[in-house]
């Protein structure tokens, strides 16, 4: 729902600059902000959280993702290229900084509306000083933990130092400890989540120690899914040792795997703890690939149906092995010392 209201305006505003900059008394200038103005207002806005919450986790899920949109406008949407409407070479780029600047500026009114909503729920929780505070301390306990995790995962020594941005490890950690061939699906499913989740994950605020997050909130979010997912990688990776190929006997099996994780998913998103249930609500549109697999498979389109039936069979396997692991998850932060359930 919130993606859609930032994405109306951001197109309405699109329409709106081009047509302001093809019309001979139109002014792009004048129906937009500058960006230097929206920066500004991104760094005021950004300083004043995280605000008070009912608990950490709570806290974390809210003030993450506002954090999140500030810090993506910041480095992405609004930093690089022509740095003012007036500086675009056509019409078409001036309607897109346009509907770029306007998306953003929705996110700034929207994350202003829910903070104050959120803040008005809040009662006889944690202060914004002492929310803040639990954030890092948390962090600041689970982040040697990371850090060996990691530095396992990539095969480096004790005393080596971890840089930023996150290399993409090999999963040969795990292949090598299994007598499966690299193209067995659950070798595949492993090296390709793998090089998803670090592609996207490589930049991420990570807890590491000697690291002082500048978004506490977007940094515990991120490091929580970071542990997900690397219990997750251990869980394939023994399952690669243990010689389980991931292949489907057959269509039963495929569909049997699909409720599965829709089954688990659907539990998840009933959690009583508020990380579980941003993991489970990030899940669902993971669907979408494998059933688009199923549906072409049906329909006799793909060029080689056993291979992407396969591919969306370990698909789903791979969505109910993160959703088991999550809770694991939520235990390791418990114990730094955060109280995620409500």
């Amino acid at each position: 729902m919130i993606e859609r209201l930032v994405t109306a305006r951001s197109e309405a505003a699109i329409a709106v600059g081009t047509w302001a900059a093809v019309t001979e008394s139109g002014s792009p200038t004048a129906i937009a902000r500058s960006v230097q103005a929206v920066l500004e207002t991104i760094e005021s806005f950004g300083d004043s959280l995280p605000g008070p919450g009912r608990t950490i986790g709570e806290g974390a899920t809210i003030y993450g993702a506002i954090e999140r949109w500030l810090d993506v406008a910041r480095r992405s949407t609004l930093v690089g290229g022509p740095r003012t409407v007036a500086e675009q070479p056509n019409p078409v780029r001036t309607g897109r900084m346009v509907g770029d600047i306007e998306r953003v500026q929705a996110q700034i009114d929207l994350g202003r509306y829910l903070t104050s909503r959120y803040v008005e729920m809040v009662d006889g929780g944690l202060s914004a000083r002492e929310l803040e505070r639990a954030l890092e301390e948390t962090l600041a306990s689970i982040a040697p933990e990371i850090e060996e995790r990691l530095r396992a995962l990539h095969g480096a020594d004790e005393g080596d130092e971890l840089k930023r941005p996150i290399r993409y490890p090999d999963s040969d950690v795990y292949l090598d400890r299994s007598d499966l061939p690299d193209d067995a699906p659950s070798a595949r499913l492993l090296s390709r989540r793998m090089g998803e989740f670090f592609d996207d994950a490589r930049f991420d605020p990570i807890a590491l120690p000697g690291y002082s997050p500048t978004h506490p909130a977007t940094t515990f979010r991120r490091t929580y899914r970071m542990c997900c997912y690397l219990n997750a990688f251990d869980v394939v990776g023994n399952r690669l040792e243990e010689g389980t190929a991931f292949s489907p006997s057959d269509g039963d099996a495929i569909a049997e795997a699909r409720s599965n994780a829709i089954d688990a998913v659907e539990t998840l998103c009933r959690s009583d703890v508020d990380l579980e249930r941003w993991m489970g609500r990030r899940l669902i549109p993971t669907f979408e690939e494998p059933d688009s697999k199923i549906r072409t498979a049906i329909e006799g389109q793909s060029e080689n149906d056993q291979r992407s039936l396969t591919r969306a069979y370990t698909d789903y396997r791979w969505i109910s092995v993160l959703v088991g692991v999550i809770p694991e998850a939520t235990h390791t932060f418990e114990d730094a010392g955060a109280q995620l359930e409500k």
